[in-house]
């Protein structure tokens, strides 16, 4: 196996761009940084499976220990991997269902203050209905 690094290196989480393979790609949510490591994950497993099957086939102890290793890290990899792109899911979840409900309240607000204006409206021009029919029959009986 050739020691080169195969894995996607971080530009930093400002510019939300990864340098892969001497490119660079934009991503727009941490999925596809998540499959990195599943992928990741599962490329050292793999390897980790050839270096360990090659070295017991060679009586290399040294070989196969490592390739024994590659797995663990190349399993670890892929459960971190799992774990953040379910934590991605929970978290988008739970920003949609907080957003609806959101939305909710705001048009149940709305709605609210709607009924509370008519209210408001319909009590003052009662009232000036009212108070307006009182002034016209006193000038009435002072005029007449």
């Amino acid at each position: 196996m050739d020691n080169h690094d195969y894995s996607l290196h971080s530009l930093g989480p400002e510019t939300h761009q990864q340098l892969h393979a001497g490119r660079v790609d934009s991503y727009p949510s941490g999925s596809r940084h998540h499959r990195a490591h599943l992928q990741s994950g599962k490329f050292d497993q793999v390897a980790g499976k050839i270096k360990q099957g090659i070295g017991e086939a060679v009586g290399n102890q040294k070989l196969a220990n490592a390739g024994a290793a590659e797995q663990i890290k190349g399993a670890a990899k892929e459960t971190w991997g799992k774990a953040k792109d379910t934590a991605d899911v929970v978290r988008e979840d739970n920003r949609a269902k907080a957003s609806a409900k959101g939305e909710d309240l705001k048009h149940r607000a709305e709605s609210t203050a709607h009924n509370v204006r008519e209210k408001v409206t319909t009590t003052a021009q009662n009232i000036k209905n009212k108070v307006s029919e009182k002034l016209d029959h006193i000038k009435s009986e002072h005029r007449g």
